[in-house]
């Protein structure tokens, strides 16, 4: 069954719909506050297109002092899987506590380990995502789930999220959601795409197709329906401006 548009808009609604925690949540395991996103960096593995994404996230975020946790939030619509989640600062790796939900959104905690750190931290989270690549002939589609940091970006701005995602050169992307592609460029055996918000999406999807791109695609037809509306615009005023003269 291959996924809807409509499925991947409420996923990213959830995503941006994000619940930062408001001052500081103590537990029997540890203590959460607040803390900021500075950026995240993603890079999605598809280059070998066998149904499993290679991913890592590079946050930078901005801990507060006494935090020994980190709040984060994974959805993963089916049939996709999530597996082989690695959390770690260039130092040390984190626990990563991510509970099973009856739901396609799962929400945990990553622990530091001994003292917890203060100020800037690089925090890389590493994973696979199975089932993540469907093909269909010579059409591809693929789905990956962004393991989020609940934090507030802390100036939300494009480029807060970027994301390279590498196929190989024998593929095309045409089409992506929640934001356009831009691309390709290589690195010799690799195409490679890339893309950037100002928030953290639930989740990336494209699709694409071995050799080159269709003529018509959602992402052209919609370019086109806009340059038309500003074409028609551009004409009705001008013989409106003409009338009046």
């Amino acid at each position: 069954m291959a996924w809807t548009w409509r499925a991947v808009v409420v996923g990213a609604a959830l995503a941006t719909v994000s619940s930062p925690l408001g001052g500081q949540e103590s537990t029997a395991a540890g203590t959460t506050a607040a803390g900021t996103l500075g950026r995240a960096a993603m890079s999605v593995d598809l280059a070998g297109m066998d149904a499993t994404a290679r991913v890592r996230v590079d946050y930078r975020l901005q801990v507060p002092p006494g935090v020994t946790q980190v709040p984060i939030t994974l959805l993963v619509p089916r049939p996709v899987g999530v597996t082989d989640i690695v959390a770690r600062t260039p130092t040390r790796i984190l626990e990563v506590d991510l509970p099973a939900s009856e739901t396609a959104q799962r929400q945990g905690v990553l622990r530091f380990p001994g003292e917890p750190p203060t100020g800037a931290l690089t925090l890389i989270v590493e994973y696979a995502v199975e089932r993540s690549v469907r093909p269909a002939g010579a059409a591809v589609e693929a789905l990956v789930p962004v393991l989020a940091v609940d934090w507030p970006p802390a100036d939300p701005l494009p480029g807060t999220f970027t994301a390279r995602l590498a196929v190989p050169n024998t593929v095309t992307l045409h089409e992506s959601f929640p934001t356009t592609l831009a691309g390709p460029h290589s690195d010799g055996e690799r195409g490679l795409w890339d893309l950037e918000l100002s928030v953290l999406p639930a989740y990336l999807t494209v699709r694409g197709r071995v050799g080159e791109a269709p003529l018509l695609s959602l992402s052209r037809a919609v370019d086109g329906g806009v340059l038309a509306l500003l074409l028609i615009l551009g004409l009705v005023g001008w013989r409106r401006l003409r009338e009046a003269v």
